[in-house]
């Protein structure tokens, strides 16, 4: 038949499992998944295997109460997820990608092993693909999925994607990759509480080393917002709050990269921030922010930056002097 005909088919095969699957599973259910499964790696036409590598993520993520079926969808969407590289096969890969995570998001809580098996895929194949739009699906995609992880507590799931994205996302070769990692991982950072304080520190560690020193301004920018807030939430933390300020000062303060003006600017402000949110708690901390904007902002070579150094000492002083 016609690929228009087989995409149908494709999808009815997807939809057919899917409703058997709610009413109780059966062996038609692993019928539909065998010619999904042959339509993604074998059809010659890239749209068809598309949808067949879509509806299988359709299966998969319905099978909560299946964990053979789920299974066997995730093994079909293994075969597909790095290695469609025909015409238009980027397109195949995007799709297997976001099957998995469609998947690994309905089994987390449900099936610990197989989430975390679709979280591997995505950080070791398709993080790693040599297209940019690929590593860009996914990275959101495996960001999504660890808001899922730590809506239910998944913390070993979040962990893993956390390690992905510090390791790998953030370190691409692709601006626009960071751009949507450095959004990620600051994310969690911020949401990082208890238990969870571990992938947080992970977190900021990264934005403190890697992203502030990334060639990309926004990618800067939005590390040392995450810091700033980081710093001012955190104030019964003393050392880490300092390693913080320590990275605000001597990374942002100092930023001399592509925009690097407005880096410093912000970090300005947001060391303002902290030193208010320090004073009467963390007078250290509060000293250190005052010093740097004396010392740095007052004499930075852009005049926004020392205008803007100006008004928050300035505001800093009113609100000493209240204190006496």
């Amino acid at each position: 038949p016609a690929a228009a005909t087989r995409q149908k088919v494709a999808r009815a095969l997807g939809n057919v499992a899917r409703n058997l699957l709610q009413d109780g599973g059966g062996p038609l259910v692993n019928r539909c998944i065998a010619a999904l499964s042959e339509l993604a790696m074998s059809d010659g036409n890239p749209l068809v295997r598309a949808h067949a590598v879509e509806a299988l993520g359709v299966v998969g993520s319905a099978a909560t109460k299946h964990a053979a079926v789920a299974g066997a969808c995730v093994e079909a969407l293994a075969e597909k997820a790095g290695v469609d590289h025909g015409h238009l096969g980027y397109l195949v890969r995007k799709k297997a990608a976001r099957s998995l995570a469609a998947i690994a998001s309905s089994q987390i809580g449900v099936d610990r092993g197989l989430a975390a098996q679709c979280v591997s895929l995505l950080s070791s194949v398709s993080l790693r693909d040599r297209d940019h739009i690929v590593r860009e699906t996914a990275t959101q995609l495996l960001g999504e999925v660890v808001i899922t992880a730590i809506a239910r507590h998944e913390e070993s799931v979040a962990m893993q994607i956390v390690q992905a994205m510090t390791k790998l996302a953030l370190s691409d070769a692709a601006v626009s990759v960071r751009e949507i990692a450095v959004q990620v991982v600051g994310g969690v950072a911020i949401s990082a509480k208890g238990a969870r304080a571990g992938y947080g520190a992970t977190c900021a560690d990264a934005l403190a080393t890697r992203a502030l020193d990334d060639e990309a301004f926004v990618i800067r920018l939005v590390a040392a917002e995450v810091l700033g807030t980081l710093a001012v939430r955190s104030m019964s933390d003393d050392a880490r709050v300092a390693g913080w300020v320590s990275a605000l000062t001597e990374k942002a303060l100092t930023d001399r990269g592509p925009h690097g003006a407005l880096v410093r600017r912000r970090a300005v402000e947001l060391l303002a921030n902290v030193a208010r949110a320090a004073f009467g708690k963390v007078d250290s901390v509060a000293r250190v922010c005052v010093s740097a904007l004396v010392r740095l902002g007052l004499v930075d070579s852009a005049a926004s930056v020392r205008v803007r150094a100006a008004e928050a000492l300035g505001g800093l002083g009113g609100r000493v002097g209240t204190r006496g």
